[in-house]
């Protein structure tokens, strides 16, 4: 009888992010239909996503000390949890990639990465590390991209191993049918409260999108060192008792189900889970046209939003005003958001995952 497959996965933690939640998504399916799982997270105490019990978390990656003398642990660290795994793929999913770079240079495995932002960004980083993650990149059998536009970022050799892969719903997700008219006036956003999310454009949209609708409330779920920022610019804008800014929490999909709209205002998204989620559940979104275009592709393809200008309050504002004041527009955009469902089930996109790691695995296998 064969040994089961083997699936090695570095991601940056277990919780409260979109690639950590798509990690675990195929962790758990991987898991369920046989294959050898260890996941080794950068951050072991975030934790709120559920593995199965299956799934090896590797908690040892060290943590503290000097920066270089860190980096050297956890490099160290790598390579003896891959080699104690022994994997056939090893992934990278959005963490790691410098340290991969380094690891599969002496040691055999097939490697798959993923691009999860805009590759812009990607690279604006220290010169060491940016060579490191161009040595991953040629080092990997695949690349899995979420958008026709970070594909077009690269050159035709890294193109030739990109797969372009959606994002996988999470399982249970509840179309509402609830017509626009009958949903609660309330705006909702969530996800990590960092700079790149821009929730300060947010904030001023809000604002002027509230001198015409003045019955609605926005909600902001998560955690982030923008916290304080954003409680202190909604009181500068007289908007304290319209905005709530609230922790994140795991039942996020039953609180926000019915109410009116979701926004996202990011400069910069791969393409956004959240955005997705809300989509899926029958919200309609108002999106700013984050690089490197996933966004864009999403909404022309499910018809579910309306997009508006990167860094633009006005403009995110008359992209929520475009919603609120159709209610026609506003329920075919939700009627809509069921073909998210179909086609970002978590097993049709988990399967294509796997189809990738095999076809890495078969590459090895004939050489």
């Amino acid at each position: 009888m064969a040994r089961p497959r083997r699936v090695f996965m570095l991601t940056s933690c277990l919780g409260h992010g979109g690639a950590e939640r798509v990690t675990v998504n195929i962790a758990n399916y991987l898991n369920q239909r046989g294959w050898d799982v260890t996941v080794l997270p950068f951050r072991p105490e975030m934790d709120d996503y559920p593995v199965d019990k299956g799934v090896f978390v590797d908690r040892g990656m060290p943590q503290g000390g000097l920066p270089v003398l860190r980096g050297l642990q956890k490099q160290r660290h790598i390579m003896a949890s891959i080699r104690r795994a022994s994997p056939d793929v090893v992934v990278s999913l959005a963490a790691g990639l410098e340290h991969l770079a380094l690891s599969r240079a002496v040691q055999r495995y097939r490697l798959v990465t993923s691009v999860v932002t805009d590759p812009a960004w990607m690279f604006e980083v220290n010169p060491v590390t940016r060579v490191l993650y161009r040595l991953g990149l040629r080092l990997s059998s695949r690349i899995v991209f979420q958008s026709r536009g970070a594909l077009s970022y690269f050159r035709p050799d890294i193109q030739r191993k990109g797969e372009i892969i959606d994002n996988p719903l999470v399982e249970g997700l509840v179309h509402n049918d609830t017509p626009f008219a009958e949903r609660d006036r309330e705006i909702v956003t969530f996800g990590r409260l960092i700079p790149v999310k821009r929730l300060d454009v947010l904030l001023r949209a809000f604002a002027i999108f509230r001198q015409t609708f003045p019955e609605y409330r926005l909600t902001i779920f998560g955690r982030g060192p923008e916290r304080e920022n954003l409680v202190r610019l909604a009181d500068e804008l007289g908007l304290s008792e319209h905005v709530a800014i609230e922790d994140f929490r795991t039942d996020i999909h039953d609180r926000i189900r019915n109410s009116a709209m979701y926004v996202s205002s990011s400069d910069i998204e791969g393409v956004s889970n959240s955005m997705l989620e809300a989509m899926a559940l029958g919200l309609p979104s108002a999106c700013t046209d984050a690089a490197p275009g996933g966004t864009r592709e999403v909404i022309e393809r499910f018809e579910t939003g309306a997009l508006a200008r990167v860094g633009d309050p006005e403009s995110l504002a008359a992209a929520m005003s475009e919603i609120a004041g159709s209610a026609q527009r506003a329920d075919e955009m939700i009627e809509r958001g069921r073909r998210l469902s179909d086609e970002l089930a978590n097993d049709v996109v988990c399967g294509k995952w796997t189809a990738v790691f095999e076809s890495a695995i078969s590459d090895s296998a004939r050489r």
